[in-house]
């Protein structure tokens, strides 16, 4: 996923909720935060790269392209002897 070795650190300030706040305070360790508060973005980050990759490609292929349908297709999966 993310790794955090060799990268420079700078800080970052921007505005959550109270009740965000509150709750990261009363779960997460003082000291934790920061690295919390990163692997979080990196994750969502990750996530929405993933969700865009995927609408940009979206209608790369037509059906008409596909020799069988995909009911065929998962149907042919179904029976093949090979996992």
């Amino acid at each position: 996923m993310f790794s955090q070795k060799n990268h420079q650190k700078r800080q970052a300030n921007f505005f959550i909720s109270i009740q965000v706040l509150n709750q990261l305070n009363d779960i997460v360790p003082y000291r934790q935060r920061s690295k919390f508060v990163e692997q979080a973005l990196a994750r969502e980050l990750q996530q929405k790269n993933f969700f865009q990759a995927l609408h940009d490609c979206a209608g790369a292929w037509k059906k008409e392209d596909h020799p069988r349908s995909s009911a065929q297709f998962i149907r042919s999966l179904r029976e093949s002897k090979r996992i």
